[in-house]
């Protein structure tokens, strides 16, 4: 019986952009001996250490006496959706969505690494699709509305609106000055369509000295936040899987006091990594 992951990334291909006649050579293999074998899937790399490491050397060394100390490769896990949704035009729309494990935000856009800041702290915040029926409709304009008009917008009655208020107000996720409700840092979640634009494909590696970063956030609370937050479009996640991304992280030595510096690198766009701590 064939794994039925195999058959989402057949439909994670297609949705991608990737030619079919592709899907015959590299991402096909990878695919198959991933299924046989029990390897896991990353998004193949673009850039190596090397590539890193000089592209930027002056943000690395900059004047001090410096050196490289270590240079390891580590993979974050990610949750890939397949994904299904009611498009602003009222049509079906399908596509998939890339969302970190790690530092619980969507990307958006996975050639430049663009993501999401704030889907982090509802998922902290549990946030419910009630919560972000109040989100996306302060979203919608602007990120602020007064309490009366944002009543009559969300059209819910009095008593349930006042206790979903509340409930938003104790999870920091809106603020309340006077009549007026206002979004908190949550803006850049808002409004966004639930797909992420991938141009890469998928290499297998070996569970063998590979080196995984702890997952942060469970695979479940991604599937339901995301069915939360982008459940007015009629939204639903046909199938899921873990992937990984390829993270370079970088330690720098200063001769002069001996410390160290540490940075992770995106090996897919050769960007800087935020950090996140547990």
């Amino acid at each position: 019986m064939r794994h039925p992951r195999f058959f989402f990334l057949i439909v994670f291909a297609i949705f991608s952009g990737m030619a079919l006649s592709f899907w015959g050579g590299n991402l096909g293999h990878a695919i198959q001996r991933y299924v046989e074998n029990e390897e896991f899937l990353v998004l193949k790399q673009k850039y190596t250490a090397d590539d890193i490491v000089e592209a930027h050397r002056k943000e690395l060394f900059g004047e001090k006496d410096a050196s490289l100390d270590d240079v390891s490769l580590q993979f974050h896990p990610h949750l890939l959706m397949e994904v299904a949704y009611q498009t602003s035009s009222h049509r079906l729309g399908k596509g998939v969505l890339l969302w970190s494990l790690v530092d619980g935000e969507m990307v958006i856009d996975a050639s430049s690494w663009e993501k999401t800041r704030g889907f982090s702290r509802a998922l902290q915040a549990k946030a419910d699709f009630q919560d972000f029926l109040v989100l996306n409709t302060l979203a919608r304009f602007d990120g602020e509305l007064s309490l009366q008009r944002l009543y009559r917008e969300l059209r819910m009655d009095k008593g349930v609106f006042l206790s979903v208020m509340q409930r938003v107000k104790d999870k920091s996720l809106v603020m309340q000055k006077d009549a007026k409700v206002s979004l908190l840092g949550l803006n850049s979640c808002f409004p966004i369509a639930p797909r992420t634009t991938i141009g890469s494909w998928f290499m297998n590696r070996s569970y063998a000295h590979a080196k995984c970063v702890k997952v942060r956030y469970s695979e479940d609370e991604v599937q339901e936040l995301a069915l939360a937050a982008f459940g007015d479009r009629d939204f639903k996640i046909i199938r899921s899987s873990r992937v990984y991304i390829p993270v370079y992280n970088v330690l720098v030595r200063n001769h002069f006091d001996g410390s160290l510096d540490f940075s992770a690198w995106n090996g897919m766009t050769g960007g800087k990594e935020t950090l996140v701590f547990d």
